[in-house]
């Protein structure tokens, strides 16, 4: 998930999509690289253990997402940063897709600009 402004709801969608697929027996993982680490609380609060919310910086993430694979793991998604495009970069050059969440005001359609230079610099092309 990609967005460098703030509040458009990344982790909110994140969590929905691995619940989702946890719900539908997949293997479901959330690799929480935002400092904030709101995805990592709201895991300390579920009742249930699925799906996994993992901690990392965007440094460990290829190593976090490699030990996933070997592990089987259908689906990790990667709740990034707003305003960090380090670390957006990194996940987005390891992302199979990346998703771009924006609420429909204009303040963050005006943002989508620099998600969507992070990702073609990354060698994305529109779909």
């Amino acid at each position: 998930m990609l967005a460098q402004k703030g509040g458009t709801g990344k982790t909110t969608l994140c969590l929905h999509l691995a619940v989702l697929a946890a719900e539908q027996g997949q293997s479901a993982a959330v690799v929480d690289i935002d400092p904030q680490a709101s995805a990592s609380a709201w895991h300390r609060r579920r009742q249930q253990s699925t799906p996994d919310v993992l901690r990392c910086n965007a440094t460990d993430l290829a190593a976090r997402l490699e030990a996933l694979k070997r592990q089987h793991n259908q689906l990790a998604l990667v709740d990034t940063a707003p305003h960090s495009s380090h670390e957006a970069a990194a996940a987005a050059a390891l992302a199979d897709l990346v998703l771009f969440v924006s609420r429909p005001a204009i303040l963050d359609l005006e943002a989508i600009g620099t998600s969507v230079r992070i990702a073609r610099e990354q060698g994305y092309r529109a779909a």
